[in-house]
């Protein structure tokens, strides 16, 4: 969508869970960790990107793939790792030489109806790891309250984008006072830690990227936010444990579109997932790119003073008004 000519190729289009503004999307320093990853299948100490292009091609796919370990700081975090980047304007066949932000203030993307969604709490993903249990039987959420300024930047993906350590360290101590105030890490400061995850990694950059489309663009542009707890999901499974109530988490909707549930769908669930496959049917072959669940009517945000949800519940749905994110 951040290219013009997209709407040559596509009706409608649907991020669900994620946008090109979440900071997961688009990163900085990846021309320092491309020449580490070289280093370490082999590449040596190299200083020039074509010598270093020349030896990746060289490696095996499984080598390099392997590789992507040596940047991990604890599990799977930071969970990407590598992403994509915005190009010079000199490279051959740039596809972003701007980045998404600047792209959408300037006008210049896709005008085509686009759906733009979030779960409740997105943040399981992988705000959840946290509470998986050590070989002492602790859960490792108790490490952030002497970890939490070398994790935290890893797990919410500004360690790049900070200008100083200070900076950083700054933010770290603020996001942790917003939410926790003066309390603990802890099993029962878990669910204003995931919260940290479901704002910063999802929620905030939806409505962010839903306001300026609706500033800057003319196509219509929906959200719905879904906020129905699977009986076992994604959450679960990463903290391997089933006694938590994490709430509606990252992948609950995909998985009821896409049969990737974890267990067996209940039938509040089965009826939400017919509802989601008839909306994106409905969607993709409107012709005025209007947008309906079940018996909502999605509101365009470009007509709209506060940005309007549909929020998508186990047995109803309804509007949902938000304000934007300065």
């Amino acid at each position: 969508m951040l290219q013009e000519d997209f709407s040559q190729l596509a009706k409608v289009a649907v991020s669900l869970s994620g946008n090109a503004l979440d900071p997961w999307v688009v990163q900085q320093g990846a021309g320092r960790r491309a020449f580490e990853m070289g280093r370490i299948v082999g590449c040596g100490l190299l200083s020039d990107s074509v010598e270093l292009k020349k030896c990746l091609q060289s490696k095996n796919a499984s080598e390099i793939v392997r590789a992507v370990r040596q940047f991990l700081v604890f599990d799977y975090v930071p969970f990407a790792p590598f992403a994509p980047v915005v190009e010079s304007e000199d490279a051959a066949e740039p596809f972003i030489t701007q980045h998404p932000i600047d792209i959408l203030k300037s006008g210049k993307f896709a005008q085509v109806p686009w759906l733009t969604t979030y779960t409740q709490e997105d943040g399981t993903y992988n705000a959840a790891l946290l509470m998986a249990k050590q070989l002492n039987g602790a859960e490792f959420i108790e490490e952030l309250n002497s970890r939490w300024y070398e994790l935290a930047p890893h797990f919410l993906f500004y360690r790049d984008s900070m200008k100083t350590i200070g900076d950083m360290d700054d933010y770290s101590r603020d996001l942790r006072q917003q939410y926790l105030g003066n309390r603990n890490f802890s099993v029962e400061s878990y669910l204003d830690v995931q919260r940290i995850f479901t704002d910063i990694l999802f929620r905030n950059d939806t409505l962010r990227s839903i306001d300026l489309h609706r500033k800057h663009g003319k196509s219509p542009v929906y959200g719905y936010v879904y906020d129905n707890p699977t009986s076992r999901g994604s959450a679960q499974v990463l903290a391997q444990r089933d006694d938590t109530n994490f709430g509606t988490g990252h992948g609950d909707d995909y998985a009821l579109i896409f049969e990737k549930a974890v267990t067996q769908p209940r039938a509040d669930e089965k009826i939400i997932s017919k509802n989601f496959i008839r909306l994106l049917e409905d969607f993709a072959q409107s012709d005025s790119g209007s947008l309906t669940y079940d018996d909502c009517v999605f509101p365009n945000n470009i007509e709209q003073e506060q940005l309007q949800f549909i929020l998508i519940k186990s047995n109803s749905c309804e509007i949902l008004k938000l304000d934007p994110i300065s």
